[in-house]
């Protein structure tokens, strides 16, 4: 497919002309940056870490809204509140590209989402990627005292709030869910140019749902030729003359051993570097535009060794 010949809407923002680049597959990673199955990991070196993914060619380093750790889902993601962790990231990261996968849009309200991410865009020089999701965890929800069953209807409405708060001066909008804007209050900062919006797994929604307000969809692990037709779905059912990439998120345990053969497990691969490089140029043959990694080191290996294997074994084949 020829991806040259469609328009980007996002000439200006750097996280997306980083992440998402036609005909060609670009890698991220995912806070705390070594995994957190098994445990709560300790964060002491989340600043070093994100120095180093800085300077390293990676396109975006990726953070998750988990607001509590529920024992039986087994993670509490990096630990820090998302936009807490984005803020740090603004000041000890220059070049990379900063994303939420994603804020729990039902959880959260409209305007203190549109606000937090107009910030981020703002204090990052317009290197933010806000992805939204609905979450997985029904504790959340009933912790919250919300209806785990109309996220997708809370989810939808959230969406078009945060725009209308984003691209509007003084936002006139009824909802169902959050209260009504009446023109008479404005939401500052405005961001200096429209910032990316993407959906986060699937969100309840339909892939033309997807198709026609997402800037850009992430989903998880899916094989190459599900990949194909679900970029092929973005692009039939599209009517915004607009590029809408595909990206998925994998759990990586990559293996010391080079010639490891490859495993895949739902959306983990086991594996090692010539392996995961063959899957992963499939993946882009077949229209993937994003690799959302959580790398998990299982063999000993400092997470700094890791990463810097990872980079040099299989990243710097993509570059």
């Amino acid at each position: 497919m020829d991806w040259q010949n469609k328009k980007m809407a996002f000439p200006v923002s750097s996280a997306f002309r980083f992440t998402f680049k036609p005909d060609r597959l670009t890698f991220g990673v995912m806070a705390p940056f070594k995994g957190y199955w098994g445990g709560i990991p300790d964060i002491s070196d989340f600043d070093v870490l994100a120095e180093l993914i800085d300077e390293s060619g990676l396109a975006t380093i990726w953070v998750r809204d988990i607001p509590s750790f529920d024992p039986k889902f087994g993670d509490g993601g990096q630990i820090l509140d998302p936009t807490s962790a984005l803020g740090n990231l603004c000041v000890v990261t220059k070049h990379v590209a900063l994303g939420c996968a994603g804020y729990i849009a039902p959880l959260r309200h409209p305007i203190y989402l549109a606000k937090e991410a107009a910030s981020i865009d703002l204090l990052s020089h317009q290197r933010f990627l806000f992805g939204l999701a609905t979450g997985d965890r029904p504790t959340e929800y009933t912790a919250l005292n919300l209806d785990y069953e109309d996220r997708g209807k809370r989810f939808a409405e959230s969406w078009r709030v945060i725009q209308e708060i984003l691209k509007k001066d003084f936002p006139n909008e009824k909802t169902t869910y959050y209260g009504n804007l009446q023109g008479n209050i404005d939401f500052l900062p405005k961001p200096a140019s429209p910032i990316p919006m993407l959906v986060i797994g699937q969100a309840r929604q339909s892939i033309s749902w997807i198709a026609n307000h997402a800037d850009a969809w992430i989903w998880h692990g899916v094989t190459p030729s599900e990949t194909r037709k679900i970029v092929n779905q973005l692009d039939q059912m599209n009517q915004t003359g607009f590029w809408c990439p595909f990206g998925c998120a994998y759990f990586v345990k990559f293996q010391s051993d080079e010639t490891a053969p490859l495993e895949q497990h739902r959306n983990v691969l086991v594996g090692g570097s010539h392996a995961l490089v063959d899957y992963f140029r499939s993946q882009e043959e077949a229209g993937l535009s994003h690799a959302l990694i959580n790398l998990e080191i299982t063999d000993g290996r400092s997470p700094e060794s890791a990463l810097d294997a990872f980079l040099d074994q299989v990243v710097a084949k993509f570059v």
